[in-house]
């Protein structure tokens, strides 16, 4: 009995080992030396939705045109060569910003954002610092004002929505929405980015005392799943809502700017930002490279805006009340470029 108990485990156990789900190691180990010319394109479009607003009674939402939109464009091609990853982290390389470009449209105008391609044909290299788990960035064999490194982010090639291990068909896990940065904002996270302006110290402090901290919270409830899809096709769903409240920041701000000796008297009893975001997103990863293919992300969002404002200006009284509700649609796409 013992015996054909033994045999028939044996035949049946290659058998079960087939039908288990194949495990993929998704991880990013481009060949060192080797080089990918990327391409960014993210597409955004802003637009009017319910507004009322009303000053000192005064109905004047009738005079906002319902067709306002603002739309912008960035487009973005690097070239990175890896010089050196260990175990799914780049340590070493350099990346040529070849072009950048920013285009935006409001109504009638439009224009281009010089200051966006001011690293356009420069070499920038990455070192990984392994006591500061940080990059030390550097311009290599160009030269270039050294702000333009402030901020810059490593990740361009999409590893924050990677899995830690191994996956196989149907598992998933969750992206920190706070490392989302790296996709909407060409590799930077939110902790890589200047807030504010170093030459108004007292408003950058309030930004980010006031500002910062609720953005980081509200950011808590949005949830990126990603699905291991097989083949290393990775599905990505990005929703979430949350708000900010602007009382205070608007009341300091407002403080900041008025001159001395003059009559001013603000009471903000309401000023509170929401936000609500529905994306979906494809991730295609090459694994015998180690590399992204293709990413492709669209994201539909909803601001909404509840103002309630009194201020008496040298002894004159007026009050705002406004509620704005803001559609927009956003598009990006990466691709590898031959």
């Amino acid at each position: 009995m013992t015996s054909r108990f033994l045999f028939t485990a044996l035949i049946a156990t290659p058998l079960l080992l087939a039908l288990q789900p194949r495990a993929d190691a998704v991880h990013f180990q481009p060949e060192d030396g080797s080089s990918l010319a990327k391409e960014f394109s993210i597409e955004f479009t802003l637009s009017v939705g319910d507004i009322t607003a009303f000053i000192d009674g005064q109905d004047l939402s009738e005079g906002i045109p319902a067709d306002l939109e603002l739309a912008a464009e960035a487009a973005m091609l690097v070239t990175d060569e890896y010089l050196e990853t260990v175990d799914g982290v780049p340590h070493e390389f350099i990346r040529t910003y070849d072009s950048l470009e920013l285009y935006w449209e409001a109504d009638d105008d439009s224009g281009e954002v010089d200051e966006f391609s001011e690293l356009e044909g420069k070499s920038v290299k990455f070192d990984w610092d392994e006591e500061d788990e940080s990059y030390q960035v550097t311009f290599h064999e160009s030269d270039g004002d050294e702000d333009l490194l402030q901020g810059l982010g490593a990740d361009m090639d999409l590893r924050v929505l990677l899995p830690e291990g191994d996956v196989s068909e149907g598992d998933t896990w969750t992206v920190e929405a706070t490392d989302l940065g790296a996709i909407f904002f060409f590799g930077s996270k939110l902790e890589d980015l200047e807030i504010g302006d170093e030459e108004d110290a007292d408003t950058t402090a309030l930004i980010e005392s006031e500002l910062y901290p609720q953005f980081e919270s509200m950011l808590d409830g949005f949830i990126t799943e990603c699905t291991y899809e097989g083949d290393g096709t990775i599905g990505v769903s990005l929703q979430g809502e949350g708000s900010i409240d602007l009382t205070s920041f608007i009341e300091e701000i407002a403080a900041l700017q008025v001159p001395d000796g003059f009559e001013f008297d603000l009471n903000v009893d309401e000023a509170v930002v929401g936000i609500n975001v529905d994306g979906e997103a494809t991730l295609v990863w090459d694994l015998e490279a180690g590399h992204m293919t293709s990413f492709d992300m669209t994201s539909d969002f909803e601001i909404l805006a509840d103002v309630y404002i009194e201020v008496d200006l040298a002894g004159e009284a007026h009050e705002l009340d406004a509620s704005i509700e803001l559609l927009g649609e956003g598009a990006w796409e990466v691709g590898l470029v031959e």
